[in-house]
């Protein structure tokens, strides 16, 4: 999944987080710890994200890091990792899913 990695995309993601924000940024900056200037300086390439900001910013905006990072293809990565836990968990529950998936 590495290899599908695109800084552009993920400024690209984080950009239509905070365009969809009402209040600009201002909340997510304050969750982040971060000014709002860092947070856009992020999507034109002025700033460059931190592993803590990246996590702020998924925990204030109720996304995931892989999201972030990767889009669809990491929320796709996420979601088989939350069913195999499952899975884990509940092993009962296999010969549902697998039914389900036919």
């Amino acid at each position: 999944m590495i290899e599908n990695y695109d800084l552009e995309e993920m400024r690209a993601r984080i950009k239509q987080l905070l365009d969809n924000d009402r209040d600009s940024g201002r909340k997510a900056s304050l969750s982040v710890g971060r000014s709002e200037e860092y947070l856009r300086g992020l999507t034109t390439g002025t700033s460059d994200p931190t592993t803590r900001s990246l996590i702020g910013i998924a925990k204030h905006y109720n996304v995931s890091v892989l999201w972030l990072l990767f889009g669809d293809e990491g929320q796709i990565a996420e979601d088989q990792h939350r069913v195999l836990e499952a899975l884990r968990r509940h092993p009962e529950k296999k010969e549902a899913v697998l039914t389900l998936l036919q």
